[in-house]
C-alpha cells in the first residue's frame, strides 16, 4: 500500500484539541476523511511528547531529486543499452551530482525499467522476409511426413556478425522484441 500524504502539524494539532474537548475519534476520523487509528495515534503521540510536528526520521535522503529522476529516466530510454556505470558517469558530467551505480539501477527498477538479456533476433531484410513467406505460403499444406524427406542445412552456424558476449538492455517486459532492443543474429 502506497505511503499515504502527512497531515500538518496545525491539523494534528486541531484533532487533538479537539479530542480533549471530548470530540469522538471516529467523528474525527469521518471529518478528515482519514482512517480512525489515524487519529487515535496522532491523539497518543501528542499526548506523550507534547508537540504535533514530525519528528526527525532516520535514514539517508534521497540522493536525487524527481526532476532529476525524470532526467536519468529519460537518458536510459535514448540508450537502453547503457550500464549503470555508463549512465552514472553520463549524469555526473550532464548534472555535476555524483551517485552511486547503485542508486541507478534503483531508479531505474523503481520505472519499472529492468535489466535483461537481449533476446536474439536475425536480420532479415525485406525481400527475405517476401520469400520466406511465398516459401511458408507454398509448403502451408505440407504433412509432417513430407518434411521429414527433406534434408534441411542449416546445422553449422555461421557467424557474419560477432554476438558472443551477451548484451544487456533495460526496458519495460513489454518492448523485450522491438528492434531497438533485440540483439542481430545472422
Amino acid at each position: 500500500m502506497p505511503k499515504t500524504k502527512n497531515l500538518t502539524s496545525e491539523v494534528r494539532a486541531i484533532i487533538a484539541d479537539r479530542h480533549a474537548n471530548g470530540q469522538s475519534l471516529t467523528s474525527l476520523a469521518m471529518e478528515f476523511k482519514i482512517f480512525r487509528s489515524t487519529v487515535a495515534s496522532i491523539c497518543a503521540k501528542i499526548k506523550q511528547t507534547g508537540f504535533s510536528h514530525d519528528l526527525k526520521r532516520s535514514g539517508r535522503p534521497t540522493a536525487t531529486s524527481s526532476r532529476e529522476d525524470r532526467f536519468l529516466f529519460r537518458m536510459q530510454r535514448r540508450n537502453p543499452r547503457a550500464s549503470s556505470r555508463q549512465m552514472q558517469h553520463d549524469f555526473e558530467t550532464q548534472c555535476g551530482i555524483s551517485v552511486s551505480a547503485a542508486t541507478i539501477r534503483n531508479r531505474m527498477r523503481s520505472f519499472g525499467l529492468k535489466c535483461r538479456i537481449a533476446a536474439k533476433k536475425c536480420m532479415i531484410s525485406a525481400a527475405n522476409k517476401q520469400k520466406r513467406l511465398k516459401w511458408a505460403k507454398k509448403y502451408k499444406c505440407f504433412a509432417t511426413e513430407d518434411f521429414m524427406k527433406v534434408m534441411w542445412s542449416d546445422e553449422t552456424p555461421i557467424h557474419l556478425v560477432q554476438t558472443a558476449q551477451q548484451r544487456r538492455i533495460r526496458c519495460f517486459r513489454k518492448e523485450v522484441l522491438f528492434p531497438g532492443m533485440t540483439r542481430p543474429m545472422v
